[in-house]
């Protein structure tokens, strides 16, 4: 099993969503967020401001990049373009990222250290 899996099977991270909850529990469970056991609802709109800040952080680390990109369905879906030829496909309202012919990645560290790697090969 994946890092993931191992971690949402023991209950220390959330099965939908995968955000770290805290403990194992030896049981999947969700987080607050996703509606989890003994959660409180959250407020109407909660999910809507969580993607709009998303989308909002990511267009500022996109900018500061300078990397070529494409936009697609109003921002939803950006692909960016590496200088070596390479595909990124980002989809920045759920932080999920995939390099074409991979897997789908939600470390938003990794992707940062691809197109810094690419962006200035010498470090």
């Amino acid at each position: 099993m994946s890092f993931y899996e191992d971690n949402v099977a023991d209950g220390s991270h959330c099965m939908n969503c995968c955000e770290f909850i805290g403990d194992d529990v030896a049981y999947p469970r969700t987080c607050r967020n996703c509606d989890g056991e003994g959660s409180e609802p959250n407020e109407p709109g909660h999910k809507k401001r969580v993607k709009a800040e998303a989308m909002a952080q990511f267009d500022g680390w996109l900018s500061r990049t300078g990397i070529a990109h494409k936009k697609h369905n109003n921002g939803f879906h950006v692909v960016l373009m590496l200088p070596d030829g390479r595909y990124i496909d980002v989809w920045p309202s759920t932080k999920k990222w995939q390099l074409r012919g991979d897997r789908i990645s939600r470390n938003g560290k990794a992707l940062h250290e691809l197109v810094l790697k690419q962006l200035r090969p010498w470090s």
